[in-house]
């Protein structure tokens, strides 16, 4: 859980990152800049979200499995 607790911070934070270089105008004085960053933006969002679902499947055997060994 904690390698995909990283991933997702890591992820989460170059969201962010691109995010900020978009709504930068000098972004776009550079012919297809923009394009790139919201292909990577489109990648980013998808991995996060795939992150996302594996650290609550994570977290739900995780749980599963602390409530066993407390019976």
């Amino acid at each position: 859980m904690q390698a995909l607790e990283a991933e997702i911070a890591t992820l989460e934070a170059r969201q962010a990152e691109i995010a900020a270089m978009l709504e930068a105008p000098e972004t776009y004085s550079s012919p297809g800049s923009p394009q790139t960053l919201n292909r990577e933006l489109s990648a980013v969002v998808d991995r996060l979200q795939a992150a996302t679902v594996r650290w609550e499947a994570a977290a739900a055997e995780l749980e599963k499995i602390e409530k066993s060994s407390g019976d």
